[in-house]
């Protein structure tokens, strides 16, 4: 992932102007294919008893989700979270749960 950005997506479906991963955390890394990497395996975030290799000291809950660039600015991937009865503009797809209540 040289060369790559994370960056949140806000509940609109747009980048939010600060990256969440820098590009000196994503240098020598490479993801094995097909895998999943993120979401619901460790959902609880910092202080609940899971295994990540990265926590965001900021919500993902109710409607956002991460956007994956490449080298040359294209978005490659993206996960979305949402309530069940919230539209998820940030994902490809199904969003990951975002109720907090469940």
């Amino acid at each position: 992932m040289t060369g790559w950005s994370v960056y949140r997506c806000i509940g609109t479906g747009m980048r939010a102007s600060v990256q969440q991963v820098f590009a000196e955390q994503l240098d020598g890394v490479v993801l094995e294919r097909p895998a999943f990497h993120g979401g619901p395996l460790c959902a609880g975030g910092r202080g609940h008893s899971c295994s990540a290799g990265h926590h965001f000291d900021i919500s993902f809950a109710t409607q956002y989700g991460l956007l994956v660039s490449d080298q040359d600015g294209k978005i490659v991937d993206r996960v979305g979270s949402a309530r069940a009865d919230v539209e998820s503009f940030c994902c490809m797809g199904q969003p990951l749960p975002g109720d907090p209540y469940r």
